[in-house]
């Protein structure tokens, strides 16, 4: 079955996870680089495209898919990963205990199975693996539940399984896997050509050893401190200021969000202002903005969320010595700071984008840092943007005259997972921004939207804008740092156009859902 995801997106359902890998390898050979994120899912695959107006429609994907088919030429099958494992894990005794075997045993059913990559997510470079059922019946061992009280922290390079996946730990996170040991492999490392060790579709082997250390943490935060000999200090960071540009995409598939501002029309225009690229790193703030000293002279523009006391939406000469003081937005969320010339940081996989989900790129502002900009500024400002935007944030424009803001959905790709009654619900009632809302998503609150069926979807492929409903039946609307797989069913997605309306919803504001079609 095909099923639209928004407006660039596709999902594909295939009957296996082996049709899957196929699909995936077809579909790159077929679109290329029209595609912005292939992400394979356990039994699906994503496909976003860069531009939605080249989107086939699904007519011509169900025709296309009957070519993504597994092929039995043995110059496909991937070469096979060998990963070294001490087997000194937590649960290794519960595990062998449950299954009525010994330590000896559980390790040998273990590292006997050839394995295949069938998605990745979670964090990056975390591989969920199938047994590939070549050595072993290693299928009781991997259906072992997950923990009832998941860990707070679980080590970097932990192997685990649960649920019929093995697992391993890329960098110390939570998790309620069953831990059988650890590796030295870095699974993980945004610094190789290619990041992630293994990727969908890559056979694994585990090996048994009696010594491994565990892999190195990854290393500290790029530094803000750059090359640039213009330098801005930090007086006060605000409440939380990132530095964002147009972000990561391209990264999905082995667990990176694409991340980048979350509204990346302000962000565009704050650039256009002080004559940047429209992607260049800016700073984005959220509610409470930064105090910054000028430690030389340069040209600055602020957009997005309006703030007091400062000149929005024009270029602004600020001198040696002086302060910019930005203060609490009156309206929406976040504002953008730009400054002439870009702020020089490291880039993580071609971006200067900081990702609250997974950590990569710069940390937020803290006070005594400085900023360096990419070239001394000595730039004439504008008093207007170059180009239009089509999504440029008003507060005005985003909520309704009864103070409600107005978000347009188009249904699926889990619609048929709800009830009739969930559905109309959805687009018939207001929801509420809580504050437990971030740059992953908004968690929303209201009417409960009840799902149709009972049981757990298995991960597939997300994307920004994709309204999930946990079991509880309130709904979660993923911004840029969201997670790439998820089981939670998306019921609908805001069109791409209102993003960067969402990016600048904050707690408290209301939210009606306007279905684009009914599908």
């Amino acid at each position: 079955m095909t099923r639209t995801v928004g407006d660039r997106g596709v999902l594909l359902e295939f009957a296996d996870n082996e049709h899957v890998h196929a699909a995936t390898r077809a579909a790159r050979q077929l679109y290329g680089d029209l595609l912005e994120e292939v992400v394979a899912g356990h039994e699906t695959l994503l496909l976003v495209w860069r531009d939605g107006s080249v989107v086939p429609d699904v007519a011509e994907l169900a025709r296309e898919r009957v070519s993504f088919t597994p092929s039995t030429d043995d110059s496909d099958d991937p070469s096979v990963a060998v990963v070294r494992v001490i087997y000194d894990g937590a649960d290794l005794n519960d595990v062998a205990s449950r299954l009525g075997v010994t330590r000896d045993g559980i390790v040998d059913l273990h590292s006997e199975a050839e394995y295949v990559v069938a998605f990745m997510g979670f964090s990056p470079g975390f591989p969920y693996l199938l047994a590939a059922g070549t050595a072993g019946d290693v299928a009781p061992l991997l259906a072992a539940p997950r923990l009832a009280s998941p860990r707070t922290q679980v080590p970097a390079g932990s192997v685990a399984i649960a649920a019929g996946y093995c697992g391993i730990y890329p960098q110390v996170s939570p998790g309620g896997w069953n831990l059988l040991g650890h590796t030295d492999a870095v699974l993980f490392d945004p610094e190789r050509a290619q990041p992630a060790l293994l990727e969908p579709g890559m056979r694994v082997r585990f090996t048994a050893v009696e010594m491994a250390d565990r892999p190195e943490p990854r290393g500290d935060l790029p530094p803000l401190r750059g090359s640039g000999s213009t330098q801005v200090e930090v007086v006060s960071p605000g409440a939380f200021t990132t530095i964002q540009d147009l972000g990561r995409p391209g990264w999905a598939h082995v667990g990176v969000p694409p991340s980048g501002a979350a509204d990346p029309a302000a962000l565009a225009l704050a650039n256009q202002l002080v004559g940047n690229d429209p992607g260049a790193p800016a700073l984005e703030t959220t509610l409470v903005g930064p105090r910054l000293r000028a430690l030389e002279e340069t040209v600055v523009a602020i957009t997005g969320a309006p703030v007091g006391g400062v000149a929005m939406h024009t270029a602004i000469r600020l001198r040696c010595g002086e302060e910019l003081r930005t203060g609490t937005a009156r309206s929406g969320l976040h504002s953008y700071i730009a400054f002439a010339g870009g702020i020089d940081v490291p880039l993580v996989l071609g971006s200067a984008a900081t990702d609250v989900l997974t950590g990569l790129g710069p940390a937020p502002l803290a006070a005594g840092d400085r900023l360096s900009l990419s070239s001394p500024a000595r730039v004439t400002g504008t008093s207007g943007a170059k180009g239009t935007l089509s999504c440029a944030f008003g507060p005005r424009s985003a909520e309704g005259s009864d103070g409600v803001t107005e978000l347009p959905i188009l249904w699926g790709p889990r619609e048929d997972w709800f009830t009739a009654q969930a559905r109309e619900t959805l687009i018939s009632t207001e929801f509420t921004v809580t504050p437990a809302s971030n740059r992953i998503g908004l968690r929303l609150s209201g009417p409960r939207l009840q799902h149709a069926h009972s049981g757990e979807l298995p991960s597939e492929g997300l994307v920004a804008g994709a309204i999930q409903v946990p079991p509880d039946g309130q709904p979660i609307l993923l911004l840029n740092d969201h997670p790439t797989t998820g089981g939670y069913p998306v019921i609908a997605v805001v069109s791409s156009a209102a993003i960067c309306r969402a990016g600048q919803l904050r707690p408290g504001q209301r939210i009606r859902f306007a279905a684009a079609d009914h599908g």
